[in-house]
């Protein structure tokens, strides 16, 4: 992903065990997507969909390009974009990336042998990422709420973009 200009160098380094925020994560979907850095200048005029990423913010760009793909809710006011993204935040990103969030909402059709799931927010979300092997689990857990290092992060985003074209190619057939 670095290769890719999706994952950013700090003070020099990759860091893969550091967790990365939602305004990285972002950042790497997006340049993933659009296979390349968003112009800042296309949003130059915009307003700001959350309080906290303002247009001087690193990732606004990015965030607002989200936004308009339907990849962010948008249902909050701030994004909190410097904090850690959850396994669960990310499933759910991966997902909506995919276009499959119509689907994550019948998570009641779902069978998963994951045993941590009870309180997730979006189960759905998290059996599709782990059934087509975009995301993996611990065992029997998923572990919703940890934290995603930037390793962990690139390597989503690897299988994300595999199974992205895959898809594309099984809807061109038809």
């Amino acid at each position: 992903m670095y290769e890719y200009d999706a994952l950013s160098l700090i003070d020099g380094k990759i860091l893969p065990d550091r967790a990365i925020t939602r305004g990285e994560m972002i950042e790497m979907l997006m340049v993933s997507m659009n296979q390349g850095r968003i112009n800042p200048g296309a949003y130059a005029l915009r307003t700001a969909s959350y309080a906290d990423v303002s247009k001087s913010s690193p990732y606004f760009a990015s965030v607002e390009a989200a936004v308009d793909r339907g990849l962010l809710d948008k249902s909050s006011s701030s994004l909190k974009p410097d904090e850690p993204i959850s396994r669960e935040e990310l499933a759910d990103m991966i997902v909506r990336a995919l276009g499959l969030k119509q689907l994550s909402a019948y998570d009641e059709m779902f069978q998963s042998d994951l045993t941590d799931l009870k309180d997730a927010k979006e189960r759905g979300a998290i059996i599709i990422v782990t059934t087509i092997g975009i995301m993996q689990p611990d065992g029997h857990a998923f572990h919703p709420k940890a934290k995603v290092s930037r390793a962990e992060a690139a390597l989503s985003f690897v299988k994300f973009l595999e199974k992205r074209s895959e898809l594309q190619n099984e809807r061109n057939l038809y």
